[in-house]
């Protein structure tokens, strides 16, 4: 005996006067439905891979800008301001304990009977800062005989680098002041 098999589908009845909810949907019906939907998901998926691969491409892009401007400003950038490379533990300990040393560094240099002065236009190497910078080692080592020299040395490029700095950011100021129009032509608040 053969065993047919019924494939139609039967319509759900509603609570209603138990009548049809809706007209039956064959197989071929139901199987184009649901192709048509795939298909539709499978363009928007795509469209939206397009568009990730397109923002990722712009990003790249993006960092490698960066990257190059980078390299450009360190290229750029003098030696002197640019970060100096971690010093030894015991070169900081050692100045760390002598501020009395770096005190006396900043008074010898800033007293009025000195007349030898860091000129914080020019680098350490130049020859009048290495003049000034012979001055004070000499002086200082009569008073702290004890003291190391090369902690000295340090303290007074120490002095001499913050000059700098000093000279800089007043520089700075005074351009932003003018820039800025306010008429300011006085001291400003780092001279004071």
């Amino acid at each position: 005996m053969a065993c047919k098999r019924n494939l139609s589908f039967t319509t759900p009845v509603s609570n209603k006067g138990l009548q049809p909810a809706s007209s039956p949907l064959s197989i071929n019906d139901l199987m184009k439905q649901l192709n048509s939907g795939q298909n539709a998901l499978s363009r928007q998926l795509e469209g939206l891979m397009e568009k990730q691969a397109a923002n990722t491409a712009l990003l790249e892009d993006a960092i490698q800008h960066l990257g190059a401007l980078e390299r450009k400003f360190d290229e750029q950038r003098p030696q002197e301001e640019q970060r100096p490379q971690e010093e030894p533990f015991h070169k900081r300990v050692k100045r760390a304990h002598n501020v009395g040393i770096a005190e006396a560094v900043r008074r010898l240099h800033n007293s009025e009977n000195n007349p030898h002065k860091y000129d914080p236009q020019t680098g350490i190497s130049s020859p009048r800062n290495q003049a000034v910078m012979t001055y004070l080692l000499e002086e200082l080592r009569t008073t702290f005989a004890d003291a190391d020299p090369e902690c000295i040395q340090e303290l007074c490029q120490q002095l001499q680098r913050r000059l700098e700095a000093d000279m800089r950011y007043t520089l700075l100021h005074h351009q932003r002041v003018k820039a800025n129009g306010n008429g300011h032509d006085g001291p400003s608040f780092l001279e004071l």
